[in-house]
């Protein structure tokens, strides 16, 4: 079984609390990265509501050497509903990812990818991210640019078809 391994920063501790959290407008910075020396990389944006200045999301894209292994890592903050997890919408395709657990600085949900859904994460221009508040009917949602993506993680991944 692959395995997700989790990477602590101060990216992924700065989630905040989602109280009346409605659709922000939303600024990402540029993808980090890191490595391990068991040649695993992940790279890492956080997702920035411009007008509260809260974090809306912090997203780490892993993947092991030669593309082995991709999973996605996401911190949302406290106050998300569980239950429906949290999604990204890239180019109509749905990918939900699974609250795993709550920490006092927001929730973790962690997913694997297949090596055809790492692509369309490495080729696509925009992922939606989405997450319900709790007890809320609707979701709220900001714009991830995945520019760069491809490039944050060139140590791993096989060449570019």
């Amino acid at each position: 079984m692959p395995a997700i391994y989790l990477v602590t920063s101060a990216i992924f501790a700065a989630v905040l609390v989602v109280v009346g959290m409605t659709a922000p407008a939303a600024a990402a910075e540029s993808w980090a990265t890191t490595c391990d020396e068991g040649n695993r990389c992940t790279a890492r944006v956080t997702v920035t509501d411009t007008k509260s200045g809260r974090v809306f999301a912090s997203v780490g894209v892993q993947v092991g050497k030669d593309g082995a292994e991709p999973g996605l890592i996401v911190f949302a903050p406290l106050g998300v509903a569980l239950k429906p997890g949290f999604r990204a919408v890239i180019d109509g395709q749905d990918f939900l990812v699974p609250f795993e657990v709550c920490y006092p600085d927001g929730c973790r949900a962690v997913a694997k990818f297949t090596p055809a859904e790492l692509e369309v994460w490495l080729t696509a221009e925009t992922a939606s991210l989405q997450f319900f508040p709790f007890e809320s009917d609707k979701a709220v949602a900001a714009d991830l640019p995945l520019a760069g993506l491809r490039e944050a993680l060139k140590d791993v991944l096989p060449p570019a078809p």
